[in-house]
């Protein structure tokens, strides 16, 4: 799916992953956020937007994106630092979070396993912490800790 345009100074200020720039563009242009532009946040890694817009304009982005979904996007990206901060605010504004699971009853700690092995490793440290399960069992009666000794035993990649 082909996102659409950003004008220069709101790409500017994503690049920049810029607070005050995205707040004043977003202003001027008297545009809601969107799920346009939330997908252009993700793509740009603007996590310091993002965590800026879930402790200041929550209702909107929570009608966009459940926190839930957000927090499997997040788990499933390359990108660990901004990542990490963004589990905690996550986690402060809904204790919890790490323990939820998905439809299928996967936990967070499942959506680590698409990553590369050492960006997850910190990653799935910060979920054992906030109380995510590693032997918490899905649909198909598969835990992550399970899943992840596959992994090393025979080589398997998920």
């Amino acid at each position: 799916m082909r996102l659409p345009q950003l004008n220069g100074k709101l790409e500017r200020a994503l690049q920049q992953d810029s607070i005050s720039l995205f707040e004043l563009e977003l202003t001027l242009s008297g545009k809601p956020l969107q799920i346009s532009l939330l997908r252009w946040i993700l793509k740009k890694h603007a996590y310091h937007i993002l965590d800026h817009l879930l402790r200041n304009r929550l209702k909107a982005l929570s009608a966009i994106l459940a926190p839930q979904d957000l927090l499997t996007y997040l788990c499933m990206h390359p990108m660990v630092n901004g990542v990490l901060k963004l589990l905690d605010t996550l986690e402060e504004l809904f204790p919890g979070i790490s323990r939820s699971t998905d439809s299928l009853g996967n936990n967070p700690l499942w959506y680590c396993l698409y990553r590369h092995k050492a960006s997850s490793t910190e990653l799935a440290k910060a979920l054992l912490r906030n109380g995510c399960d590693p032997d918490q069992r899905n649909h198909l009666n598969l835990s992550y800790r399970l899943c992840r000794w596959a992994e090393n035993l025979f080589g398997i990649r998920y």
